[in-house]
């Protein structure tokens, strides 16, 4: 299982998730402050470009407690 988040600096994550996919196709959480709810597109956009799943980080000065749990949660599902 790949990690990934969209913000990255050489690469973006919709990149890298498309190259991964067609060099070597492994499931990819994206877990990014960048799919929100409110990030409709960015959130269908990577799911089509094959991510399996993603998982919203929270805000600067959230709770990282929820975060924690859903990761391994997710993790334990995917690999």
């Amino acid at each position: 299982v790949i990690l990934c988040d969209l913000n990255m600096p050489v690469m973006d994550g919709f990149e890298f998730t498309r190259r991964a996919m067609e060099e070597r196709p492994t499931p990819i959480l994206i877990v990014s402050d960048l799919v929100q709810e409110e990030n409709e597109s960015n959130r269908y956009k990577v799911l089509d470009l094959g991510a399996i799943d993603i998982l919203p980080k929270p805000r600067a000065g959230g709770n990282l407690e929820w975060l924690t749990s859903d990761l391994e949660r997710k993790i334990n599902i995917l690999k």
